[in-house]
Formats: C-alpha cells, sequence, structure tokens
C-alpha cells in the first residue's frame, strides 16, 4: 500500500500533465475560475493624486491660519484654475487633487466655514493619496494559477480589466455501483440502501465549481460497468465512481478498468478510511475509483480527487494538516493504517474528537471541522499532546444555535 504522500504525487504529476486549455471569458463571468496567465494593470492606481480625507485643498506655500474659499469639488470632477495664495477649495474624499495643492485639511481641523475657513489643527500629514501608490501600471494584479474570488474581481475590475484568460474546467461523469442502491426517493425494499455517495460526489463537484456531464448507477455487471465507463470516457476529462473498487467477488471495477485499456496506478492507500481508492488515467482522463464508505469516499474526494481537478486548470494545492492540541482525553483502537477521524475545534483553537462508529457513520462529519491523524499504535492522548489536524472542512465561520 502506498502512503498518502506517494499516491498525492502520482496523483499530482498526472494531473499536471493533463493541463487544459484556456478561454477568454467577461469579468463579470469569472468568478470561482482559475487565471490562465498573470493580469497586469493597464493604468496606476489611483491613476491621479486623489484626496483621501473630505476637507480644504491648501496651495503651496506658508501654511496660514485663514484661506478664503474659492470653490467646492466633489469626486469625480476637475478643478482646473490655479488656487492663488490665501485661498483654498473645499475638496470630498476621492477626488483629483488640483495642481499645487500642498495638503488637505481634514474638515474636523477646521471650523468648516463656507466662505472662509479658519484651520484649527495644524498638522504634516499631507492627507493625498499619490498617483500610484496602489498599483504602478504593469504591476501583476493577479498571478498565474489563482481561483478568482470576489477581492480578485473588485481589484481587475477596479483597474478597468474587462476580460480575463482562465484556463477551460473539466467535465465530470459521477457513478454509483451496486444492486444494493436505490435512488432517494423510492420505497426502501429489504437488503437495499439509498444511494449518498452519488449526491454527495455531485454537490462536491458542484461545490469546486466542475460541471457535470452525466451521472448514473452502474448495476454489479461486468458488461453493463464497461459500456457506461465507455461512454463517460467519451464526454469527460474526470471520472468518479464509488464502490466496487476492492477484492469483493461482485466488485467488478478493476476489471473493468482492465478492459477499457485505463492504466491503474494504484488501488490501495495505507488510509483509514479510504484503503480501496484506486486510481487510473487513459491519456489525460483522469479516473477515481473511490471507496463506498462514504466516509471514505468524502475523505478521499478532499485528499486527491479535489486537488487534482484545481491542478488540471493550473492552481496547485496540498491538502496540509497543522498541528494543534487535543482538548481532551482520547483512546483509540490500534490499527495497522494511519487513521483519519472526525474532530471539531474547540473556541481556544484545541481538537475535540467526535463520537464516530466506522466510515460508514456520514452523519459524524456534520458537526466536524476536518479529521485528526492518529498513528497506528497511538491508543491513549492525554489534553495537551499534539495530533496533525486537516481542516478540510474548515471555512472560518462558527455556526451558532438562535
Amino acid at each position: 500500500m502506498l502512503k498518502i504522500s506517494e499516491a498525492y504525487e502520482i496523483v499530482a504529476k498526472k494531473a499536471l500533465a493533463s493541463r487544459l486549455l484556456w478561454e477568454t471569458l467577461p469579468l463579470s463571468a469569472a468568478m470561482g475560475r482559475i487565471t490562465a496567465q498573470a493580469i497586469r494593470s493597464p493604468i496606476d492606481l489611483p491613476p491621479f493624486n486623489k484626496s483621501a480625507m473630505d476637507g480644504y485643498a491648501i496651495p503651496e506655500g506658508e501654511f496660514l491660519d485663514e484661506y478664503i474659499i474659492d470653490a467646492t469639488l466633489p469626486a469625480g470632477s476637475v478643478y482646473a484654475d490655479p488656487i492663488e495664495p490665501g485661498h483654498c477649495i473645499k475638496i470630498m474624499t476621492g477626488a483629483e487633487v488640483p495642481p499645487g495643492i500642498a495638503r488637505i485639511v481634514p474638515w474636523e481641523d477646521t471650523d468648516r466655514g463656507e466662505s472662509i475657513v479658519r484651520i484649527l489643527t495644524k498638522s504634516n500629514r499631507t492627507n493625498i493619496a499619490e498617483q500610484g501608490e496602489d498599483i504602478c501600471k504593469d504591476d501583476i494584479l493577479c498571478q498565474a494559477g489563482n481561483i478568482l474570488t470576489p477581492l480578485n474581481i473588485a481589484n481587475l475590475a477596479i483597474a478597468g480589466v474587462d476580460s480575463v484568460q482562465v484556463s477551460r474546467v473539466p467535465r465530470a461523469v459521477v457513478f454509483s455501483t451496486g444492486d444494493e442502491l436505490l435512488p432517494v426517493g423510492a420505497s426502501l425494499a429489504p437488503g437495499k440502501i439509498y444511494d449518498s455517495n452519488g449526491p454527495m460526489l455531485i454537490a462536491l463537484l458542484m461545490e469546486c465549481g466542475i460541471p457535470i456531464m452525466f451521472t448514473g448507477h452502474l448495476p454489479d455487471s461486468l458488461d453493463k460497468s464497461i459500456a457506461g465507463l465507455q461512454r463517460a470516457l467519451a464526454v469527460a476529462e474526470v471520472i468518479l465512481l464509488t464502490g466496487a473498487v476492492s477484492k469483493g467477488e461482485f466488485d467488478f471495477l478493476p476489471e473493468t478498468f482492465r478492459r477499457c485499456g485505463l492504466e491503474t496506478y494504484f488501488d490501495e492507500v495505507s488510509i483509514k478510511p479510504g484503503k480501496p481508492t484506486t486510481f487510473s488515467t487513459a491519456g489525460n482522463k483522469l479516473i477515481f475509483g473511490l471507496p463506498g464508505n462514504p466516509v471514505s469516499s468524502f475523505l478521499m474526494f478532499h485528499l486527491f480527487v479535489k486537488p487534482a481537478l484545481y491542478m488540471m486548470q493550473g492552481h496547485i494545492i496540498h491538502p496540509r494538516p497543522v498541528s494543534i492540541e487535543l482538548a481532551v482525553e482520547f483512546r483509540a483502537k490500534e490499527s495497522d493504517r494511519m487513521r483519519f477521524l472526525p474532530a471539531r475545534l474547540d473556541t481556544d483553537g484545541r481538537i475535540i474528537p467526535l463520537e464516530y462508529h466506522g466510515s460508514g457513520h456520514l452523519l459524524a462529519l456534520a458537526d466536524a471541522d476536518g479529521f485528526i491523524e492518529v498513528g497506528t499504535e497511538e491508543t491513549c492522548l492525554s489534553p495537551g499532546e499534539r495530533l496533525p489536524f486537516w481542516p478540510i472542512m474548515l471555512r472560518g465561520y462558527e455556526r451558532v444555535t438562535a
């Protein structure tokens, strides 16, 4: 069995080798997409010297106690007339500072006169934002391989960038496998269970902005599994299959992959849950056989599939743990593999392991912020001991009860 790091390196290498082409989109349609090249500013920011305060624009020369007000200058307008000594103009925040102005005196430092203003407090601060002090023309606004966030969109918009080159997005197909599965909404028959992995993987792909070409269910049939996979290979760059990847009598996917000409790089990872994870390729197409147990499928998606989806678009990410203290005593059974167990963080940033019954216990993840990593020989851990914590689900917000 491969270690997580070894399996990740294989997936990363193949995903980067399957880098997709780019396309040009209007800025309004580029949210969440990944930049294909660095984007440079076409202008200085600010594009002119601008007032950083509401106040009075005072000309160069002696700093007087009193000035005659010649005009009022709102943001968006310009004032071209020369300003004589002893005169000033009232100016609003964001307005272009006229030539020859030495400083902006804030309103609160004056008597706020309407025709003549008296300066009550003098300061050496100019309160002028200089042209180009934030960004100079041709400076990089967004590096290549960045996910465009609302802040990126705003920074591009303020510089007047109206279109961007972004990587194309991989198309996906999702299959659930097994005769025991029923779609949500069907009557629950004896021996059957509802399919949760299919809806979960579809939702996870949607969360990553991945278009789904189609989804389906593969019964315990080699011929139908081959036909389904061949259909998926014709339309998608990423194919996710869940279940039927182990070595049981009805686990048809390993043979299906072989019959379809896939090259398989690993079919086991030394982790619990998630051991029977398979990674294969067909040319530049990536195929993941994920375990049937839902917690395993969820975890393997975040450790391997999600990074691959982004790397195919030029955004290199690596799931990583952080070392955090345990808040409570924790006992775990011995294992032959490294274990990932759901946990949350308390208000002091310490780990609290959650009640967890095994890889079928999907509800245990509902209140989890991520997973703790527990070694094979660790069975009794004390408060204050540090463990690797993988913040997979952490979003930066705390759910509270109203």
